[in-house]
This record gives C-alpha cells, sequence and structure tokens, in this order.
C-alpha cells in the first residue's frame, strides 16, 4: 500500500469536530510542569504521562492528529508498541516537531531565532520512517516598544519557508507556526498589527520557496492583547480582530487554519475558538491544536500516580470534546449571546436608517471588513471590475450585509453622482471618520475617492445585474 498522500494526510487532520493534541513539550519545558507537581522528569515518566495521553478512550472521536517530541516518537507503549504506531491503529495522525527551540537572534536584544534547519531533511526521512505523517516549527514572535524588528520577521519567516519546502519533498504535510506571544502590555490592535504584518511575510517566504500552499497548514495565534495590558478583551472583540487579521493576510488556498492556545486557560480558548467558528463566511477550515490548553487539567489530576490515570483521562476527553463541539456547533459552547464590543462599533453616521434582519447567530455589521476590501478594490475603472469586487465582498461577508452596505451607499450617491461631487465629498468624510476609528490604512492608502468611484461603480453594476436577473426570469417564465 503506497503511503498517504499529503491531501489525503490534510483531510484527516481536518476531519470535522476534531483538533490537533500538541504533545511536543521540549525535555526542559515539560519537566518543569513536572516539577511544579513535585513529577521526577525522566525517560520511564514521561513515557508513562505520554502514554497516559494517547491511550485516552476514544480520544481519536475529538483529536484526529497528535505532535510528537523526537523523544516521544523512538518510545513504545506498555504492550511494546511505538507511540506513532498506536496512533495510526487508533485513528490518529502521527506527527513530530522539528524546531530545535529558539535561541537569541545576534545583536537585536528580546528577539528570538528558532534553530533546526541543519541536517532537516535528514532527520525528516527519519521521522517518516518512524510514522511520521506531517511536522511543525515554531517561530517566535515578541512584541514591545520597539519590537519586532523587521529583520526579526524576515529570518523567522525564512526559516519556515525553508522548512515547509523540505516537509513536502519529504512526503510531510508542515504545520507553519508563527506564534506572536501573549507577554507584553500590548494592545489588542498592536497584536493585530505585528500578526497580519507576520502572517504577510510568511506567505510571501512561502511563495517564494515554491511552497505549495494548498498542502500547508497554518497555526496561529489569537489576536489578543498582552498578559500585562490593563484592558482585558471581549471574547467578540478577539473573534472579530482575529477574523480580520487573518482574511487580510491568509491565502484561501491555505486549507485550514489551526489555533494555538498559548498560554490562555482552558475554558477561555475554547470559548474564544467557538467565537471565531461562529464567525461567517470563512475560506478555510478551522480547528485547534492546544497543548496547555488540553493538558493542564490533566497533569492537576495526575501528579504521577498511576492510581490518578482513570481521572486524568476524563480530564483530557471532557476538554477535547469541548473544542471539538466548538467548531462544529459554536453555539453549543458559548454560554451566552457575544456582547457586540461598544469601542470598535461602526460609527452612526455610517449605518442606514432602515432597519435589517440579523444574521441566526446575531453577530454584528462588519463595516470595517467592508470598508477594507473596498480599499484593496478602491481603483475601479470597469464592470467586470466592480463584478469583481462584488464578489469579494460576497465572499467574505453575508449577503444580507452587503446589501445593506448597497442601500447606504445609494442613499449617499443618489443618481448622477460623480466623483468629486457634493455627496461624494460627504461620503469620503464619513470614511475619513472611519478610518480615524478603526485604524485602518487599507483604504486610505488607495485613496478615499478612488474607494467611493469603486462603490459607486459596484452600486450601478448591482442595480443592472439584478435588472438582467428579472429580465431572465421573465423570459423563463
Amino acid at each position: 500500500m503506497s503511503p498517504p498522500s499529503l491531501h489525503e494526510t490534510i483531510h484527516s487532520l481536518l476531519a470535522p469536530g476534531k483538533g490537533i493534541l500538541a504533545a511536543d513539550e521540549s525535555l526542559p519545558t515539560l519537566g518543569r510542569r513536572f516539577e511544579t507537581h513535585g513529577i521526577p522528569s525522566t525517560a520511564e515518566s514521561r513515557r508513562a504521562y505520554r502514554e497516559l495521553l494517547f491511550s485516552a478512550p476514544q480520544m481519536g472521536d475529538s483529536i484526529s492528529g497528535v505532535i510528537l517530541f523526537d523523544e516521544t516518537i523512538r518510545q513504545r507503549n506498555s504492550s511494546d508498541v511505538p507511540f506513532a504506531t498506536a496512533l495510526a491503529r487508533d485513528g490518529m495522525v502521527p506527527g513530530i516537531k522539528v524546531d530545535k527551540g529558539v535561541v537569541g537572534l545576534t545583536n537585536f536584544a528580546g528577539e528570538t531565532i528558532t534553530e533546526g534547519l541543519d541536517g532537516l531533511r535528514d532527520r525528516l526521512t527519519e521521522y517518516r520512517s518512524f510514522g511520521a505523517r506531517f511536522a511543525k516549527w515554531r517561530a517566535v514572535i515578541h512584541i514591545g516598544p520597539t519590537l519586532p524588528t523587521e529583520h526579526a520577521i524576515r529570518c523567522n519567516t525564512h526559516s519556515l519557508a525553508l522548512y515547509a519546502a523540505l516537509c513536502q519533498e519529504t512526503g510531510l504535510v508542515p504545520i507553519v507556526e508563527p506564534e506572536t506571544v501573549m507577554d507584553g502590555a500590548h494592545s489588542l490592535a498592536r497584536c493585530a498589527e505585528v500578526t497580519q504584518s507576520v502572517l504577510e511575510t510568511v506567505f510571501s517566504a512561502l511563495v517564494s520557496q515554491r511552497v505549495r500552499l494548498e498542502h500547508v497548514l497554518l497555526k496561529v495565534n489569537m489576536v489578543i492583547s498582552g498578559t500585562d495590558c490593563p484592558r482585558k478583551d471581549e471574547v467578540s472583540e478577539v473573534s472579530h480582530a482575529t477574523r480580520q487579521c487573518l482574511l487580510r493576510a491568509v491565502p484561501a488556498a491555505v486549507p485550514g487554519i489551526l489555533f494555538l492556545s498559548g498560554g490562555q486557560s482552558d475554558e477561555l480558548a475554547t470559548l474564544r475558538l467557538a467565537a471565531i467558528c461562529a464567525l461567517p463566511n470563512l475560506p478555510w477550515t478551522i480547528s485547534f491544536s492546544f497543548g496547555r490548553a488540553l493538558q493542564e487539567s490533566v497533569m492537576n489530576a495526575w501528579k504521577g500516580n498511576p492510581a490518578n490515570i482513570p481521572a486524568a483521562q476524563a480530564k483530557l476527553l471532557q476538554h477535547a470534546a469541548a473544542n471539538g463541539r466548538a467548531t462544529l456547533h459554536p453555539s453549543k459552547a458559548i454560554p451566552e449571546p457575544l456582547r457586540p464590543e461598544s469601542s470598535n462599533s461602526p460609527p452612526t453616521s455610517l449605518l442606514p436608517k432602515e432597519p435589517i434582519v440579523r444574521p441566526a447567530e446575531g453577530l454584528r455589521w462588519e463595516l470595517g471588513g467592508i470598508l477594507a476590501q473596498a480599499g484593496n478594490f478602491g481603483a475601479i475603472h470597469s464592470k467586470s471590475e466592480a463584478h469583481r469586487f462584488q464578489s469579494e465582498l460576497l465572499r467574505i461577508h453575508p449577503p444580507e450585509e452587503i446589501e445593506r452596505m448597497r442601500l447606504y451607499v445609494r442613499e449617499k450617491l443618489p443618481p448622477g453622482s460623480r466623483v468629486g461631487g457634493a455627496a461624494t465629498r460627504e461620503l469620503e468624510r464619513d470614511f475619513r471618520r472611519a478610518a480615524d476609528q478603526l485604524h485602518d490604512e487599507r483604504y486610505r492608502q488607495a485613496g478615499f475617492g478612488d474607494v467611493v468611484k469603486g462603490l459607486l461603480l459596484w452600486v450601478e453594476t448591482t442595480e443592472e445585474r439584478a435588472d438582467e436577473n428579472r429580465l431572465l426570469k421573465t423570459l423563463e417564465i
């Protein structure tokens, strides 16, 4: 039997209602967690703990794959079966962490670079012979008053791209993980800015390295404020900021996005995951690849005592199932409706007076995303470009929200409006106020006049298309 293709591996990893267990902690990291509970860190104690995780009954119902550490993929369970083989038999895809951790980036205080490229091609071949079907490489990006630097981002994304290319060459699916860490006092907006910049650079590097994006999985942080930030984010703020960031930076060719927990509590990570999965019209499969958020309660229950294994496994299954449900039925994982965030609400001058029926999940109007797309496609000079703009909006936003925007523009720009006229100048002022409030540079850079011109032509072609559709229906009758 031939080995599974990259496409088949991705299909298995992105199975509905399932996510990936990150059990790839390095020896020092796992040792520190053991020490907290008074557990000696030895090869046998680490093996016993991994077996506790991997042998939990029916874990494959919520876990599609497991990321192993170098030591673990070489170990066997108590039945003398290699861990990778045992996982595959239970319907989970074995993977492997292949980076060798972070070190300080020379001459760049406070920034790091991930090591592990030396000899990587040979190590990937060896891991594949052990049964690994995917790999993971983590780059760490820190936020500070002057961080990250462009050099640090470029160095880390270059390593990610080269690693991904080597993985695909070897027949392994690369999980690319550029993590913007939570440490610091930065705001949610600052995290969004850095995360977007990092992701844009990552995919530029992947394309330059000729990596096939349809055979890559992205593991990424949610957009959240730093741990020392005095303002705590609402769940809805995190989900909308994360969605906006991903839509701007991640190509639709990428089949799936896996969120990391990044030090969040298990409950909060699940709630935020559910809120992101509830958002409409995302072009990727959304899932999770949690480590600490799945294991923290397990370690607390186990404490190195074999008698506690059933209770510890029950904790793992409970949290894994909750996250699986979050990806399938987001509303069931959220105890109460998400509250719209008043600080990020669109200016009232940009809202039409007519009421509109809300989507089933009660999600608010994504004004910022629509205007950002208007900036991306602002320089529209033909009807075909206007149709392309409308198609892009419909891909990202619910149809009723697009209709709301069209009605507003039609009200602001009556028949006979021209760019530079009084009506368009008023609309430009509205957009400028929205830009100041939303801190969005996309359509600022395109020029407000071009944005208005594009929206004006878009409305005209939309109404022409509606007339054509009505005529076609009449002819059919």
